[in-house]
């Protein structure tokens, strides 16, 4: 498979919001400062809008610029990877409003769920491509991304604490370097 240029800048995007909510999850400078706004709503600008910034043009880019041509198998290939970026893009923007103006996220998590078995139809359709090492980790950071769905949609919902879900999203900030330098094309990806 070939590398997808736009997951360089897209990933980028992504790594500042699971980053940057991570931390809030975590607990890590989450509470505001004496006469401070909270911290949730700098993290909404910082990382939730500048993760979906990043994947909403990462989606379009695989779609209008169509790196791979507009003919063949690539084509499901890009189709595929934009709806993964778009489906992120916008439930990132979505945080980000909750966020910047302190609404209920219970219905973000209900999206997350909605996201996750989306997420889990899409992993199926790239599984049927035949499971090189290379698809094999890409499945991988997809499934930690469905952790990560999965948390968040739980203890929007007061099934489980915060913290478990900021570790979630440093695991698929960590994992989510294979995206950002070996699918994009930046190094070469293994057979």
């Amino acid at each position: 498979m070939l590398g997808i240029s736009p997951f360089a800048l897209g990933i980028t995007g992504l790594q500042f919001a699971l980053f940057g909510n991570a931390f809030l999850l975590l607990g890590i400078d989450s509470t505001p400062l004496p006469g401070q706004p909270s911290p949730a709503k700098t993290v909404g600008i910082t990382a939730s809008l500048i993760g979906a910034i990043g994947l909403i043009f990462q989606g379009l880019w695989l779609v209008i610029g169509a790196p791979f041509g507009r003919e063949g198998t690539v084509v499901a290939t890009q189709l595929t990877f934009s709806a993964i970026s778009a489906m992120y893009g916008f439930i990132w923007l979505g945080a980000a409003f909750v966020q910047i103006f302190g609404w209920d996220l219970r219905p973000l998590g209900n999206i997350a769920l909605g996201c996750l078995i989306m997420q889990l139809f899409m992993m199926a359709i790239i599984a049927n491509w035949g499971l090189t090492t290379h698809l094999w980790i890409v499945e991988l950071v997809l499934l930690s991304y469905v952790a990560v769905l999965y948390g968040f949609w739980r203890a929007t919902h007061g099934k489980m604490p915060t913290r478990p879900v900021g570790v979630l999203c440093l695991v698929a900030f960590v994992l989510s370097f294979y995206f950002q330098f070996w699918a994009s094309g930046i190094l070469p990806t293994p057979p």
